[in-house]
């Protein structure tokens, strides 16, 4: 599992990180200039009989298909569109989600064999779908579902200060995210398996919710579910709440796969963060520490869990990030999550019930983040869950940080 990272304005740039470096780069293609908006890897030709993931990526009002390798090592250019708005976020609504979200008997690791879909998010507004179909010898993107997003809220100055868009990692809702004022939940019909589940006539986007917020919203994420709790849905947002003038998390639970017509969410709890701490950026869900999310300020990175935000425990564990040589913040520009790693522990984890000696041998799951600056270099933040977070300077690059904001992908 891997992650993907713009630099510059083409791929070929990242080919110094070749060789030793932990990180492989795409040095294989070269894309057009303009802004990265965002990318999603997916199975989307898996029913077409391409076996292989693809990447689809956003360059400013361009939407691009590349294929994937199974080496890692070459994207190839498959077909692209344009969309008549800026886009703003792009993410992969999972076909494979749908034996879990039903809790069927079937086996997690069975092959689900439609194709996953693109959930795009215009600047207009516009919430889109997009399948892949072919079309004789060639392939091309087929809307499926389109829709305006918070609705009535929305007028052409509100359009503007739409910030993301957010997937839920089981499919179960689709969740714009503006600057300020409203969060807007959009839940997925309970019958969705993947492209070839939606049937003549059914909608894939079923209830919806509006969530009132009296502040500005710094970002949000969907957090990874415990799969002891996989019927519950938490999203987490930083909030700079008008009223305290303060930065505050706002954690919303939804049990998305209630059997009313309308699901609920509920404000679970708040936390407040400590005054301390600089304003955050980046809210970076991990998805092999359930529940628990990289709280990216412009000074810290801290280690967040669910757990800590119900208790009121205002105790965070955090590092402060990289800093330049006059001692200013190095500005964490983009991000994207990597897989994991099985690391020693240490006699502060790994001690014997039955006696004070540290055990010996035993392992813990570390997760992989890569961070790049505004200065250029990339960094590897390293998380457990005691917690504990290490950040390594991976590579230092000259002539400017990297394009677009968060680009994400997983299992490529």
């Amino acid at each position: 599992m891997s992650g993907i990272m713009l630099f510059n304005s083409a791929w070929d740039a990242a080919a110094h990180l070749q060789g030793t470096s932990p990180v492989r780069g795409y040095a294989r293609e070269s894309l057009s200039s303009g802004m990265a908006r965002g990318a999603a890897v997916g199975y989307f030709r898996r029913a077409l009989g391409f076996s292989g993931q693809d990447l689809i990526m956003a360059i400013g009002s361009r939407l691009s298909l590349f294929s994937l390798d199974t080496t890692g090592m070459r994207m190839t250019h498959v077909c692209s569109t344009p969309v008549f708005s800026h886009i703003l976020g792009v993410e992969c609504l999972r076909a494979t989600a749908n034996h879990t979200r039903h809790m069927s008997s079937r086996s997690g690791s069975d092959r689900n064999d439609q194709n996953d879909l693109c959930v795009v998010m215009e600047e207009s507004g516009q919430l889109a779908v997009l399948s892949v179909e072919r079309v004789g010898d060639r392939y091309r993107f087929r809307t499926v579902e389109q829709t305006q997003v918070l609705g009535d809220l929305v007028d052409q100055v509100e359009s503007l200060m739409l910030h993301k868009v957010l997937v839920d990692p089981l499919a179960r809702m689709v969740v714009p995210v503006p600057w300020t004022d409203h969060i807007e939940i959009i839940f997925v019909g309970q019958n969705y398996g993947g492209l070839g589940s939606i049937r003549e006539g059914d909608r894939l986007y079923g209830p919806r919710v509006s969530i009132d917020i009296d502040g500005a919203i710094c970002d949000a994420a969907i957090l990874s579910p415990l799969q002891t709790e996989l019927r519950r849905a938490l999203l987490v947002a930083a909030v700079v709440e008008r009223a305290r003038n303060h930065v505050v998390l706002h954690l919303y639970e939804s049990w998305a796969l209630d059997s009313s017509d309308k699901p609920s969410v509920s404000l679970a709890a708040k936390l407040p963060l400590p005054y301390s701490m600089s304003l955050p950026m980046y809210i970076v869900p991990l998805p092999d520490h359930h529940e628990c999310f990289l709280l990216i300020t412009e000074s810290e990175i801290a280690f967040v869990s669910a757990q800590q935000i119900l208790s009121g425990d205002v105790n965070l564990y955090f590092q402060p990030v990289p800093r330049l040589a006059n001692e200013v913040p190095d500005l964490v520009r983009a991000y994207c999550v990597a897989g994991t790693v099985e690391i020693a522990r240490t006699h502060l984890f790994g001690e014997s019930r039955r006696s004070s000696e540290p055990a010996i041998g035993g392992t813990q799951t570390a997760q992989n983040v890569y961070i790049a600056t505004q200065s250029g270099a990339l960094h590897c933040v390293r998380t457990t869950v005691r917690p504990f977070i290490s950040i390594t300077r991976v590579e230092s690059r000259h002539g400017g940080g990297p394009v677009g904001s968060a680009l994400p992908a997983t299992a490529v």
